[in-house]
């Protein structure tokens, strides 16, 4: 799971694919964002340097100038909570997540969100195996939502790793789906058919897992037996998908599967679904892609 500190609920990777186009299998994914984990409380006193930064942000100042406003706030927030490394940890993902989320459209924000996260992961050092996973995994999604795939995916392997030694099996659960998302993009299927698998064994015994987060391990299952050409497993699947959560890209990877068998009418029954849940989410973007799919049909 990923840091941000937008909260969890962006950490839904989105995997389904409106027409089966793997391209916007990443798309969604940089769309997104990276996952909260961290529980993001309200600054207790105003921070006119984190104020200042977040405005050069949004202005699109030029790289140098961020950077020189990154280093002034961090110099400054660890003279303020010397000892008090929890709360700086919190202070340095929320920066780290806006910038982030302004990356790669603002020129120097993947820069500092970086330098905002790798100074964290030394912050967490000192801290538990849970605050350094989280940490190297919003450093993974970094990576990949600027095409490092490689050094994405040795992160999110220490990711596995650190989840692994923890024993929390949900929190494997997710950092094996990660890992799983990366090797998909690259076309290493087997691979992630197989922590796909290790994924959803680790959800099983939980008995508490987040809807949301099985909907993704079934979403991404059904994506990997699509590209396999087994459309039954691949429907399977995604049917599993919305028992747990009722999303667009579910309902897409479906009528996509229906239009390819030739089950015209299926398909266009689902692309409408499609088509009311984006104009609901009053997202233009993915409301304009709904349409053309509908179109197409």
């Amino acid at each position: 799971m990923r840091l941000g500190a937008a909260g969890a609920s962006r950490r839904r990777l989105a995997l389904g694919l409106a027409a089966g186009l793997i391209a916007a299998l990443a798309s969604a994914w940089l769309l997104l964002g990276p996952p909260g984990r961290l529980a993001v409380r309200p600054p207790e006193e105003t921070d006119p340097l984190a104020e200042e930064l977040r405005s050069a942000l949004a202005a699109g100042a030029p790289e140098a100038r961020l950077l020189q406003l990154g280093n002034r706030w961090l110099r400054a927030r660890e003279a303020a909570l010397v000892g008090r490394d929890e709360e700086l940890l919190q202070a340095l993902d929320e920066l780290a997540s806006e910038a982030a989320e302004r990356c790669p459209a603002v020129h120097g924000a993947c820069r500092l969100a970086e330098a905002l996260w790798t100074r964290a992961l030394a912050v967490a050092g000192g801290l538990s195996r849970a605050s350094r996973a989280d940490v190297l995994s919003s450093l993974a999604w970094l990576d990949y939502r600027q095409g490092r795939w490689q050094a994405a995916e040795t992160r999110d392997r220490q990711v596995v790793a650190l989840r692994r030694e923890s024993g929390d099996r949900a929190a494997l659960a997710n950092a094996l789906l990660d890992l799983a998302n990366n090797l998909f993009y690259q076309g290493r299927y087997g691979e992630a058919q197989a922590l796909v698998d290790e994924a959803l064994a680790n959800h099983a015994p939980v008995g508490r897992a987040d809807p949301l987060d099985l909907a993704d391990a079934f979403v991404t299952l059904g994506e990997l037996r699509r590209v396999g050409g087994e459309y039954a497993d691949a429907e399977a699947s995604f049917q599993k998908a919305l028992q747990h959560a009722s999303r667009a890209d579910v309902l897409g990877s479906l009528a996509w599967l229906d239009y390819r068998q030739g089950r015209w009418q299926a398909a266009e029954k689902r692309d409408r679904q499609v088509v009311a849940l984006r104009r609901e989410s009053g997202d233009r973007a993915a409301l304009a892609n709904a349409l053309l799919d509908l179109a197409n049909n």
